[in-house]
């Protein structure tokens, strides 16, 4: 189960399941891609509030503009994702 700490819920779109318009009922389980774009959301918050959003985790180059603009939750530049596709952040 993961915990979302910032709550998001106000400004999240209805295809999350979150907003008070889009919620099924208080007690449903999100999906497992849901669970984990929510994982995304909260590591890129994070990344925010250290001042680290926009730099690469695995080599601390700048991520490029155009590649965040297509996906905000974004962790690596576009050279370290080809190498490690599949690491998700913490």
């Amino acid at each position: 189960m993961i915990v979302v700490k910032t709550d998001i819920s106000p400004h999240a779109p209805a295809c999350l399941g979150l907003s008070r318009h889009g919620r099924r009922s208080s007690g449903s389980v999100l999906s497992m891609g849901r669970q984990r774009l929510l994982a995304r959301i909260e590591a890129a918050f994070e990344r925010m509030e250290a001042g680290r959003y926009g730099k690469c985790i695995a080599c601390d180059d700048r991520i490029a503009l155009s590649r965040l603009q297509d996906d905000p939750t974004e962790a690596m530049c576009a050279a370290c994702g080809e190498v490690f596709p599949a690491v998700e952040p913490a």
